[in-house]
């Protein structure tokens, strides 16, 4: 899951370390990693938190004296929130509801994912969007890297890749799109287009 404040505008990576459950970790996009073991002794849901060098430095322990910290979790038991360094609360985010209302952010994680994989490339996109569906709770990126806007792609979490063509409903782009035509690109999948 993600978590977000929006008095520092920051972001960062909440998971489970495990299937267990037996640890979690906090990853922030500056690449420092808190790992966090539950206090099963506190009456509410707490966690302590540690710093492991094989795993990242962990600054807010030493700087904040943040080394333990409270969740607070709805009537499903999912969390809603985590109390961070300097006393701020930040919110726990699903990806479609971080996709949805932090669009920006989203593309900024991806950027970092690609970068630690080694296959980012220093290029940005002419223009990008995302788009989301309610009913089947999920979400996709339109992006162009052509300045004509001739060519789309659309790229979704699962990693598929499709082509896009924009049907221009005239010769002025500005008038928008009726639609575009679905085609494979060379290296990727795109199923969407035989299913």
């Amino acid at each position: 899951m993600f978590i977000v404040n929006d008095d520092l505008d920051a972001w960062a990576v909440f998971g489970a370390g495990d299937e267990t459950f037996s640890y979690y970790y906090l990853w922030t996009p500056d690449n420092n990693i808190c790992i966090m073991y539950p206090d099963e002794s506190s009456d509410v849901p707490a966690l302590y938190i540690t710093e492991v060098p094989e795993a990242g430095p962990c600054p807010y322990i030493e700087e904040q004296g943040w080394d333990y910290t409270y969740v607070t979790l709805d009537e499903n038991q999912e969390p809603v929130s985590i109390i961070g360094p300097w006393g701020y609360e930040w919110m726990f985010k699903d990806e479609m509801e971080f996709a949805e209302e932090y669009p920006t952010y989203l593309m900024d994680f991806y950027q970092y994912q690609s970068e630690e994989q080694g296959y980012y490339e220093e290029i940005t996109p002419v223009w990008y969007n995302f788009i989301v569906s309610e009913e089947l709770y999920s979400w996709a990126v339109i992006a162009t890297y052509d300045p004509a806007f001739n060519k789309f792609y659309l790229w979704t979490p699962d990693d598929n890749t499709c082509a896009l063509y924009p049907d221009w409903i005239s010769e002025n782009p500005e008038d928008g799109v009726n639609g575009f035509f679905v085609d494979y690109e060379p290296g990727y999948s795109c199923p969407y287009i035989d299913e």
